[in-house]
């Protein structure tokens, strides 16, 4: 229950919080006793500590008793000290500290003699830790009725919040002191009012200037070359301006009086405006660009020279930014499709190609662009005339040292006489491939029944005979179904009949069917859980069967194949382990191109044209999916394709 205050015990009234406590508390049961006896002189030092408004503390009698008021309740912490201190002992309760305060209070309570100590750090027990607390406070005796100190009277403020913010600012400066000597930066400062300029060390050598801690602007502004000096002029006066925002870009030349080192340089600078927006400080950095702009002039001439060799090809020639967007062309593409440098560059090439061909270009020049692959794709370009003709375009990514791309330089070659051409070929190879396909079926017809009649002759030589005509007959028969197969594609008449199934059963149906053909070749597989997928089950069993086929015919010395099943991302992948002959770096960009054979003298021995990976990928690329190879000469090769899950 609270102390009832009368008129003997007003000294207590007030005090908000702490005041209440003074009142609850039983002061009976310490050393000090109830209020009523206490001295006066503790009366009034108490009064005051409660009726103020600034942090205060009071140490009293020989064992310190401890008060304080509401507004240095809040140095204790939320969780610590409070409110047990209140009428306890000092050493009780400031034993973290005691070693620093103690010689304070005796200092004040032996000599009579007030403290103080400004920014002093003093760690305490807080919050339930030792916290670094800074402090501006002052110890002063308190003077019992016999004129004798009796306690010390403490006023302070907690300065740990200017003291870090000082901190950081020394840091702050340190640290850009460091950054312009790391960039090698001269710093200028200029008086508008005085007209005198003042500069570090750096920028007083590379101006030739004394070493005077000011000096006319006039002066420095003389070692610019006089080509530069009334832009130089012109521009500080502009930036002097309240309208113009107050700010300075500009580069310009000098040239040391003494040694006649001639430098270029970059001036960036801030005009700080006071009242009446009139202009007090004028300050910023100098930075040397004398190598980058000479490299700058190195690069425009490297530039010009290629755009004149450019201009002088037959061949379109354009480059791109890193993101894809065209910014030049040379003169042929102009001359062909009859649009200017600035219709090209606002809307783009795809204005110029054939709209059919508009899908794929963007496809395939998207994923150059995420892959950092060379970008090839055949379309059609729209001349003049309004007529078009086929080109082949391909980009190369520029790269710098560490191996990012800088930009794109591509070509587009007229391929239009070897398109027609082409287009020829696919027309003889179509009607050649469905003319060979009704003899040839009449062949192994008749092949098969002459097996059968002669199965239990005794003529060796004509049943070898048979067997050697059927494997022939069935090599050319696989040979022209490929061949209609890239018909097919070549006319865009390759159907996909889509319907979803679990692609690991399909792989585990054609390694049965090669199985049958071949009981001798070893083929393992391991399958990740069942991924179901929306395609046209025969023709991705066509690119199995093509995988194994060539995993089996690539490795003469090997009768092992690994088949591997996985999940990546939301895609499912294949991936087919052999362990032959092995494929180069060279070789296997070009792999899965149309009629692409690996020449070499082990390369030589095995037959083939070099269409059927190329179906395979027309396959699944027509399924949104991948197909790559990673392979090692001699080591074997491991062919890969994903397809998306069907979720």
């Amino acid at each position: 229950m609270e102390t009832k205050i009368n008129e003997k015990h007003n000294f207590l009234s007030g005090g908000g919080e702490m005041g209440t406590l003074m009142r609850a508390k039983d002061w009976s049961k310490t050393s000090l006793g109830a209020p009523k006896d206490w001295p006066q002189s503790l009366r009034t030092a108490i009064s005051i500590i409660l009726n103020s408004k600034f942090p205060m503390f009071l140490f009293w009698g020989p064992e310190l008793i401890c008060f304080y008021n509401d507004a240095y309740r809040p140095s204790l912490g939320k969780v610590g000290k409070h409110p047990d201190i209140l009428g306890s002992a000092a050493k009780d309760y400031w034993q973290e500290i005691w070693d620093i305060i103690k010689p304070l209070i005796d200092q004040v309570l032996q000599e009579g003699i007030a403290t103080w100590s400004e920014d002093q750090l003093i760690p305490i027990f807080r919050n339930g830790k030792i916290e670094d607390v800074y402090w501006t406070f002052s110890y002063s005796p308190v003077m019992d009725e016999s004129g004798e100190p009796a306690g010390v009277f403490v006023t302070c403020v907690e300065s740990t919040g200017k003291v870090i913010a000082l901190q950081d600012l020394g840091e702050s400066k340190n640290q850009l002191q460091f950054a312009i000597e790391a960039a090698e930066l001269g710093t200028w400062d200029y008086n508008p009012a005085s007209g005198k300029f003042t500069g570090n060390l750096r920028l007083r050598n590379w101006f030739g200037l004394p070493q005077e801690e000011e000096i006319d602007l006039s002066l420095a502004i003389s070692v610019i070359v006089e080509r530069d000096q009334k832009r130089v002029k012109e521009a500080i006066k502009e930036a002097l301006r309240f309208e113009s925002g107050g700010d300075l870009d500009i580069q310009y030349t000098i040239i040391h009086p003494q040694t006649k080192h001639q430098r270029d340089v970059r001036a960036k600078g801030k005009v700080l405006f006071g009242e009446d927006d009139i202009p007090y400080r004028f300050n910023g950095t100098l930075q040397d660009i004398t190598e980058e702009k000479r490299y700058q002039q190195q690069l425009e001439a490297r530039e010009q020279k290629f755009r004149l060799l450019a201009d002088s090809l037959p061949d379109h020639v354009w480059t791109t930014n890193t993101k894809g967007k065209l910014n030049y062309f040379n003169q042929s593409l102009f001359d062909y499709s009859g649009l200017t440098n600035e219709q090209l560059l606002k809307e783009g090439w795809l204005q110029i190609v054939h709209p059919d061909d508009h899908k794929e270009n963007i496809k395939r020049w998207q994923r150059a662009l995420a892959s950092g692959e060379d970008f090839l794709y055949e379309h059609r370009f729209k001349g003049y005339d309004g007529e078009y003709r086929w080109y082949l375009s391909r980009a190369i990514p520029q790269r710098d040292s560490e191996g990012y791309i800088q930009m794109w330089v591509g070509t587009s070659t007229d391929i239009q006489k070897i398109k027609e051409l082409d287009i020829q070929k696919d027309q003889f190879l179509s009607m050649a491939s469905h003319e060979l396909r009704t003899p040839l079926t009449s062949i192994k017809g008749y092949i098969q029944m002459l097996q059968k009649e002669y199965s239990n002759g005794k003529d060796a030589f004509l049943k070898s005979a048979l067997d050697v005509v059927d494997n022939q007959t069935s090599i050319l028969a696989n040979l022209t179904s490929e061949l209609l197969e890239l018909s097919k594609i070549q006319s865009g008449n390759l159907s996909l009949n889509k319907e979803s199934f679990e692609l690991n059963q399909l792989v585990i149906e054609i390694i049965d069917q090669m199985h049958h053909i071949d009981s001798g070749i070893d083929i393992s597989f391991s399958k990740a859980t069942e991924s179901s997928i929306l395609a046209d089950r025969q023709r991705i069993g066509q690119v199995l069967t093509n995988f194994f086929t060539n995993a089996i015919k690539y490795s003469p010395n090997s009768n092992k194949v690994i088949v591997r099943s996985y999940r990546e991302d939301n895609n499912v992948v294949i991936a087919v382990k052999d362990f032959g002959i092995g494929i180069s770096k060279k070789d296997q960009r070009k792999i899965f191109e149309r009629f692409y054979r690996v020449e070499g003298k082990n390369e030589k021995t095995f037959p083939g044209i070099g269409i059927g990976l190329s179906i395979a990928a027309e396959i699944i690329e027509r399924h949104n999916g991948r197909i790559w190879v990673k392979s090692k000469l001699g080591e074997g090769s491991v062919f890969h394709f994903s397809l998306p899950i069907d979720n």
